[in-house]
This record gives C-alpha cells, sequence and structure tokens, in this order.
C-alpha cells in the first residue's frame, strides 16, 4: 500500500497525515472521492465498495488516541462503561451462548478487548481468553482485574501461533484498525481449520448515494464497511460465511475454510468437524487404531491438513510407533512452522529421538518471531534438552 505522508493543521493541532494509493481492503488502486464529512475526505473504493479516509492520521495518531485508560471513561445511558461492568458481563455470556452453538469451547481470543469484560464473561464460562488491545491503560486494567492474558499493540505483533484459537472476536474494532486485510488475515492464520470469526461493525447500508450517513461515522477513527465489502475481505481470506445479521449493526460469523477446497463446499467443512470430533471419540475411549483409521480417512480428503498430522502423530505417539510419529509431526511443521501445538511435539519428542531432527524447525520458528513470547518459550525449552541421548 503505497503512502505519501504530510502534515495539516487541525483544530487538535498538527496532524501527520498519510494518503495512500491503494485500497485497505481489496489492493485496488481505482478510488474515487465519495463525500466529505467534518473535514474530512472520504474515498470509496471501485472495485469493492469500502470507504475509507484519504488522506487520514498515521498510526501513531489512534494509538495516543486509545491509548489512555480515560477512553473508557466515555458513558453509556448516562453512566460512565467502566462503571458498568456487571451489566456488560452479563450481556456478553448472552451473545457467547449464541458462539457456542457454532463451535466448541476452548481457546478464544478477543481482538480489541477494552477492559476485557468479555474476556471475562468467556472465562467463567469455562473458555481459555486471550485479548489485543491498543490502550495500555485498558490492557493492564485486564490483566490486574481479570488475571486475562492481554497482548498491548496489535494482533499481527502478537505472534500467536497457528491454529491456535477455537475462536476470534473482533466487537466494533473492525472499523477503528488501520488496514483490516491484516487483522482479518492474521485471524485466519491462527484459528484452527473449522474456527469461528465473528464480527460487528457498524455499517453504510447504501453507498450508491452519500446519503445522511454522518452519524455512523466517527472520524476520524472510523472505516466504514458495506455488507459487499465485509463479504469480499472474508472470502478473499478463506472464510466460509454462515450468516450475516443486519441490524443497527452488521454481524457476521464466519469459520476458517479447509485448505485447498472451494471455500463455499459447506458440506466438505461438515465432514471435517464431523470427522475430527468422532475420532476424539474414539481416542478418549482408548480406541486408538480406531482413531488412526479416522485420522487417514481424513488425510485422504484433506492433504494438506496441518492439525490432522499433528494429531495423528500424538495418537502414534501413545501407541509407541515413535518413527512415525515424528515423522507426522515434522510434516505439520513442514506445512506451517508456526503450528506451536507439533513444535511442542517435536521438542518433546526430541527427549527420546535425535534433538538434531528438531533443530532446524526451530531456528526457522524463532527467526520468524524472534522477539515474541512463544518464541522464547519454545527456544528455553529446546535448551533443556540433553545434547547426548
Amino acid at each position: 500500500m503505497n503512502a505519501v505522508t504530510y502534515m495539516k493543521e487541525s483544530a487538535q493541532g498538527k496532524i501527520r497525515l498519510v494518503k495512500i494509493s491503494s485500497c485497505p481492503v481489496c489492493g485496488s488502486e481505482k478510488h474515487s472521492k465519495w463525500k466529505e464529512s467534518k473535514g474530512w475526505n472520504l474515498t470509496k473504493c471501485n472495485n469493492c465498495g469500502f470507504i475509507f479516509l484519504n488522506p487520514r492520521p498515521n498510526k501513531n495518531y489512534f494509538k495516543n488516541l486509545y491509548d489512555p485508560l480515560s477512553q473508557y471513561t466515555y458513558k453509556v445511558d448516562g453512566e460512565e462503561y467502566i462503571n458498568r461492568e456487571s451489566e456488560f458481563i452479563k450481556a456478553y455470556h448472552r451473545q457467547l451462548q449464541d458462539v457456542e452453538r457454532l463451535v466448541s469451547k476452548g481457546r478464544l481470543l478477543e481482538i480489541g478487548s477494552a477492559l476485557g469484560f468479555l474476556l471475562e464473561a468467556a472465562r467463567q464460562r469455562g473458555w481459555t481468553p486471550y485479548g489485543v488491545e491498543l490502550s495500555q491503560g485498558g490492557a493492564d486494567y485486564c490483566r490486574k482485574k481479570y488475571g486475562i492474558n492481554v497482548h498491548c499493540g496489535e494482533v499481527q505483533d502478537a505472534a500467536f501461533p497457528s491454529g491456535y484459537f477455537n475462536c476470534v472476536m473482533i466487537i466494533h474494532t473492525l472499523e477503528h484498525v488501520y488496514n483490516p486485510n491484516v487483522v482479518v488475515k492474521e485471524c485466519a492464520r491462527v484459528l484452527k481449520t473449522g474456527g469461528l470469526l465473528v464480527i460487528e461493525i457498524p455499517y453504510i447500508k447504501d453507498i450508491d448515494t452519500t446519503g445522511d450517513s454522518d452519524g455512523l461515522m466517527e472520524l476520524p477513527m472510523h472505516l466504514n464497511f458495506t455488507v459487499k465489502t465485509l463479504k469480499s475481505l472474508l472470502d478473499s481470506n478463506g472464510f466460509i460465511i454462515l450468516d450475516i445479521q443486519e441490524g443497527e449493526a452488521l454481524r457476521v460469523n464466519a469459520k476458517k475454510a479447509l485448505h485447498e477446497i472451494v471455500k463455499d463446499e459447506r458440506v466438505l467443512l461438515q465432514h471435517y468437524e464431523l470427522l475430527n470430533k468422532f475420532e476424539e471419540h474414539l481416542y478418549v475411549r482408548g480406541l486408538y487404531l480406531d482413531a488412526i483409521k479416522c485420522f487417514h480417512l481424513l488425510l485422504n480428503l484433506f492433504p494438506a491438513e496441518v492439525e490432522v498430522y499433528n494429531n495423528l502423530g500424538s495418537v502414534l505417539w501413545t501407541i509407541g510407533d515413535k518413527k512415525t510419529a515424528l515423522e507426522n509431526f515434522i510434516k505439520a511443521v513442514s506445512l506451517d512452522n508456526a503450528c506451536w501445538e507439533a513444535l511442542m511435539n517435536l521438542i518433546l519428542s526430541s527427549r527420546e529421538l535425535k534433538k538434531e531432527l528438531v533443530k532446524p524447525f526451530i531456528e526457522k520458528y524463532t527467526r520468524k518471531y524472534l522477539d515474541g513470547k512463544w518464541a522464547k518459550k519454545i527456544v528455553k525449552m529446546f535448551s533443556e534438552l540433553p545434547e547426548e541421548y
């Protein structure tokens, strides 16, 4: 996304503005002025219909805007947001009930977690919650009040492992992010196959005319979506849209599609999920050979699925076929070097097998995420292995 930077005087003083040449969603360089609102120029992409400020403030402007905890002292129905904890947590319980109809409980990530009310509701319901929040005050509040792991910054800098989360939620945050395509692409990476992405945003219902849409816009904070834009964004990043709910806000539930299949073939995804659940049932009952047969069926249908190779390796290790187990762990990390669980299994298996087999995969991962906490954990585990066997 090519950009030109310059300064502009505003009511808030000097703001460093960035003029971009391509759409932040689809990358098209064909866009035109849509309207002017509150002193800001709104541009519409001629390809996907995305509406965005151009020029717009640089990233530091938004970081400084959202950083203070005072951002969460705004009033909702006359009372400060920070003082309505119990009310919001109760509402999030209801929302999570809907989520749990679509995906099994496990790890949940909220992008734009604010003070952590949704994350706390998820924790109470048996999820393992994680947050990403740009405001240092919000991130600190959630850590201290609820003891929940929150990364302060942007999701693409958190370096979460691939396939780590069962669910990612972005509630009234995507309209604020600087590059929505980067965020949704990262969601696809960190979600398990078949994992659920929940997005809720304000939206513009009709872009054919400029209309009276100022009420939907908080400028310069908001980027502006339409149904078409969001569909395009999700489809291009490998998601199957389950449903779209249009009301005062736009809510979309989507699942991460399988590798190397046509994205709209939902039946295949349903088969994958059913086989996975059946395999887990067999494994829990100790029917390991039947579970292995189920895994091989999955691999015949979906030969590039990282999680299948890793889980098959775990079962093979359990029954003592350590050589074939290691081959499956290596296949998993060869397909996706950021598959955290496969890397962990490689390290654990190397306590009994050759350490040198594991070393190249560890080095590749840590080069990619040099300063990430996950890389540091991997390096520590690997360094504790004995040099000789």
